[in-house]
């Protein structure tokens, strides 16, 4: 049973020291190299850039101005909706503004 013991604490002591750490991040390679590391940043900006701006440009900002559209399109149907049906049936017919009004002839004199 020791010699079991001794085998797999040996096996835990290989097993630590084959262990690698990592010592890079994500971003070393860019930081690497002289005027040719730079020149991949460079490079690497200006393609995320790009992308970017084609992203924006193709997918983000149409699909806004259609969602926009279809709002203020949709809300003034809704108004002009309501304003003639108010002018279909008036609240009250007793109320007429143009009761008062006397009508002129047209007479040549």
């Amino acid at each position: 049973m020791t010699e079991a013991l001794d085998h797999l604490r040996d096996l835990q002591n290989v097993m630590a020291k084959d262990r690698l750490t990592p010592t890079t991040s994500w971003f070393d390679w860019m930081l690497q190299g002289g005027w040719m590391g730079w020149i991949k940043i460079l490079f690497v900006a200006m393609i995320a850039f790009v992308l970017t701006f084609c992203l924006l440009s193709i997918c983000i900002i149409p699909c806004c101005k259609i969602m926009i559209n279809r709002i203020v399109s949709q809300s003034v149907t809704v108004a002009y909706a309501s304003l003639n049906q108010e002018e279909i049936s008036p609240a009250n017919d007793d109320d007429d503004d143009y009761g008062d009004c006397v009508s002129v002839s047209n007479t040549k004199v």
